[in-house]
This record gives structure tokens, sequence and C-alpha cells, in this order.
């Protein structure tokens, strides 16, 4: 799968037990209704590797072929069910923004200063672009400078 011009591993319940406890840069989910990938969930590893899975069951109209449940995804991103599932704000560790249209954004709080920088210099560059289109190169950007 390709999303924001990048490579993306779909992952999905078989998956769980080989993510849980992975070191997670940043992650990006979608609400139910949400525009983009309503219900989805990108998570970007610190390895700059990005996966992505969706807590809504594969359909047509969603237009993916993996899913996880909620519970599963807990396993992997427990920020993204409570966030889900009783709305709480904020976590501790991570800086939180909202993409607007449903889709919310969580960054690694000590990448944070870098990640704002990286988004800086590239709306500078694209200045019609908003932060749902750059945050994935955002992130990677600052993952490779780190390697």
């Amino acid at each position: 799968m390709i999303a924001w011009n990048h490579e993306v591993i779909e992952i999905g319940e078989e998956n769980v037990s080989s993510l849980t406890g992975v070191d997670i840069a940043a992650l990006q989910f979608a609400e139910g209704g949400a525009m983009g990938y309503h219900g989805g969930v990108f998570i970007v590893k610190t390895d700059a590797k990005i996966y992505y899975t969706c807590y809504l069951k594969p359909s047509p109209y969603t237009g993916f072929s993996k899913s996880m449940s909620l519970d599963d995804l807990r396993l992997i991103t427990p920020q993204v069910t409570v966030f889900l599932q009783e709305g709480i704000l904020p976590f501790w560790g991570w800086q939180y923004s909202y993409l607007g249209a449903g889709n919310h954004l969580f960054v690694r709080e000590d990448y944070k200063k870098r990640f704002d920088k990286s988004v800086n210099r590239l709306e500078q560059s694209s200045p019609n672009a908003i932060l749902y289109n750059l945050w994935m190169d955002a992130v990677l950007e600052i993952l490779h400078l780190s390697d």
C-alpha cells in the first residue's frame, strides 16, 4: 500500500503479537466517519517503518483488506484505544495534534521539537499544504536524521 507517497505495510490481527511493545515515534488515526482513511491507524516506528491497520471491518467502502479489533490495537498502541473509547487527552509522553475532519496525530514527546521544525520547513516549501498532508514526511525526516 502507498500512502503519502510512502510504502506502508498493512497489518491485521495476525500481526499483533509481533508488534506488541514496538518503539513507536508517531501514530495517526481516523475516526470511523473521518475523511481520508476512516477507521485507519498509521503507526510509524522509530526505525522509520510505516504500518497501517483499521479498527473497522474490511468492506468495499473502506478500501483495505486487513483489520484488527480495538482490543488488539490496544496491545500495540494503548493511547489510541483509550482516546477512541474514552476521549482522554493528553497522554504522558505524547503530543497531540488535531489534523481536521476526524483525524488525530500523536508524536512522541521527545521528537516533538524536531517534528515541529521539520513541519515548519515543509510548510515554507509548500505554503498551501496542511499538517494532514505533511506529518508523515516530517516524522520520517527526523527519524532519518537520527540515524
